[in-house]
């Protein structure tokens, strides 16, 4: 970790917004979390359960990137819950060679329908470049700190996909693997009715909108001006680990023993299937001087799914400096 004044039971540093330290170096959010539990999780699991339809068409839709958290979430869907799962891969032009293997291999074994989307990389590249450029002006701040430099677009490029294709195939429900610590960043998305779930109409107004009207590009694809212009229907996010309490270690010891899962070696230590996310990160550190995943695996921490060194390994593994030089060449930085 870069010099500093860091909590002693964290891992957020002095740079992190209203921070403070008491004698003992413990931050201010330490200090006030309460010894009651925090978690979202939800103890009834009869919505996924009441999902199944039992008919030919998909009672789901998941983006499926082969890294741990989606693995082990198609895992549970398709074997506890017995679901007709539709899976498809947002392909960024950066996703891991081994990552591409897990994808391949648990696809086999699993047996759901799976297909890889990628946008032209020019656009990709475009897109990614100019949010390096937004957050060197200081435009969306609070998005690009809660969602990190190059995931925000990413994450915005794959959810108009997702969407997409829950229209075209008629499927209600989207599940995505959000660990707990990353669960209480997107309540500002949250679905009236369903307590957790995330609303598409919010998610689009609150979230996709934003960007891309700052990005102002001069040219889209079709399938962003398509979900653009449409009108956004009753499709919900479904946080799978609203029903199951996160647990990291378990996610790797099911999805290794389970499928044959193997762990990258070119990424870094927050990710387990994109190359991207080591230059997001420096890029993040040089910006706003704290790691974008600190708030996340503190929030693990005072849970009780992660120790402080289990997160400090994570947040000090930077990834290849290689792989970082040569992506900050690819989009020209």
């Amino acid at each position: 970790m870069e010099a500093g004044t860091y909590c002693q039971k964290c891992v957020l540093n002095e740079y992190y917004d209203n921070i403070s330290f008491n004698n003992d170096g413990i931050c201010n959010f330490c200090e006030s979390y309460e010894s009651v539990s925090h978690s979202v999780t939800l103890q009834n699991d009869e919505i996924l359960h009441g999902i199944k339809n039992n008919s030919d068409t998909y009672d789901l839709l998941i983006a499926y990137s082969g890294g741990k958290d989606s693995t082990y979430i198609l895992y549970q869907l398709v074997e506890k819950y017995n679901l007709n799962v539709l899976a498809f891969t947002y392909d960024n032009h950066f996703l891991s060679e081994t990552a591409m293997e897990n994808i391949h291999n648990v696809s086999e074994k699993l047996k759901f329908d799976h297909f890889f989307f990628k946008y032209d990389f020019n656009f990709t590249k475009s897109v990614l470049s100019k949010s390096i450029r937004l957050t060197k002006e200081n435009k969306l701040e609070s998005f690009f700190k809660t969602f990190g430099i190059l995931c925000y677009p990413c994450f915005m490029l794959l959810s108009i996909a997702a969407f997409n294709l829950a229209h075209a195939y008629r499927i209600k429900y989207i599940v995505g693997g959000w660990s707990l610590g990353q669960l209480p960043n997107l309540s500002k998305f949250s679905d009236e009715k369903t307590v957790g779930f995330l609303n598409e109409k919010a998610v689009f107004h609150h979230f996709i909108h934003p960007l891309l009207n700052e990005l102002k590009l001069k040219e889209f694809p079709s399938q962003i001006k398509m979900y653009s212009n449409q009108e956004k229907q009753d499709i919900s996010i479904i946080p799978y680990f609203l029903f199951e309490q996160y647990s990291e270690r378990k996610v790797f010891e099911l999805i290794k023993n389970k499928l044959g899962w193997k762990q990258p070696r070119d990424t870094d230590g927050c990710s387990t299937n994109c190359l991207l996310n080591s230059y997001g990160n420096q890029l993040f550190m040089d910006i706003f001087h704290y790691n974008r995943y600190a708030e996340q695996l503190s929030r693990q921490i005072r849970e009780g799914t992660m120790t402080r060194e289990e997160a400090l390994n994570a947040i000090e593994n930077i990834g290849s400096s290689f792989i970082i030089n040569s992506i900050r060449k690819t989009l020209g930085q």
